[in-house]
């Protein structure tokens, strides 16, 4: 979809508890159309992490346009795609829009430059995204040193009085959050153990870094 999310993968963990995961999913499917669907785990086909012409200081693609990332979908077979632009949402809602009448589900998402690395932001609607859009601090918008001046922590906080949840980027390559943040501080654990975080996004399926009973660091 974009030369961002070529060769990622996400590894992420579901928390029955929380209720963002079953909107995005399920929409607003009543309880009687929920207790026809098959038991266990279904797949589906994604890319939540695309970024536009427009929106994102680092697209110069300008054929990467919100109608054009729809259509691209549809033709991949995608079930759900989410453009998540450094700092900015103005294509969001145009996604959604362009998205109409298609099976392709838009997830609202921006990704945040923050200090400590790079987060992905999921929300249930358009409203709650611009409300945490609204309620961070951001710095030098639309040029390559645009940042988001909030902490991660607090973003997660915020997302997470929201009903979103997030992914912690690309934490194996430049500007993820393992980078930014190495070593086992209890400051780190405060993020990866926070409820608003579902998972983390690799850039290589060889890499180490999981978070889990196996990453030794």
């Amino acid at each position: 979809m974009s030369p961002s999310s070529a060769g990622t993968f996400f590894l992420g963990r579901f928390d029955a508890t929380r209720s963002t995961s079953c909107i995005l999913l399920m929409q607003s499917m009543t309880l009687d159309e929920l207790s026809t669907l098959p038991c266990g785990a279904k797949f589906f086909r994604a890319d939540l992490h695309i970024h536009s012409f427009g929106a994102s200081h680092d697209v110069s693609d300008h054929l990467m346009t919100p109608e054009a990332i729809v259509a691209t979908a549809i033709a991949e077979n995608l079930t759900l795609v989410s453009v998540t632009d450094h700092n900015e949402i103005r294509n969001v809602e145009r996604t959604i829009v362009a998205a109409r009448g298609s099976d392709l589900f838009v997830v609202p998402g921006i990704e945040l430059s923050t200090s400590d690395g790079h987060l992905l932001c999921y929300l249930p609607t358009v409203e709650a995204l611009t409300q945490l859009h609204g309620r961070l601090s951001f710095a030098d918008a639309g040029t390559q040193t645009s940042r988001c001046q909030t902490s991660i922590l607090e973003c997660l906080k915020i997302v997470d009085t929201l009903k979103g949840f997030c992914l912690l980027a690309h934490v194996d390559s430049a500007k993820g959050f393992e980078v930014e943040v190495p070593g086992n501080s209890p400051h780190k654990a405060d993020v990866i153990c926070h409820a608003a975080l579902l998972g983390i996004e690799l850039k290589s399926a060889a890499s180490g870094v999981s978070y889990g009973v196996s990453d030794l660091d």
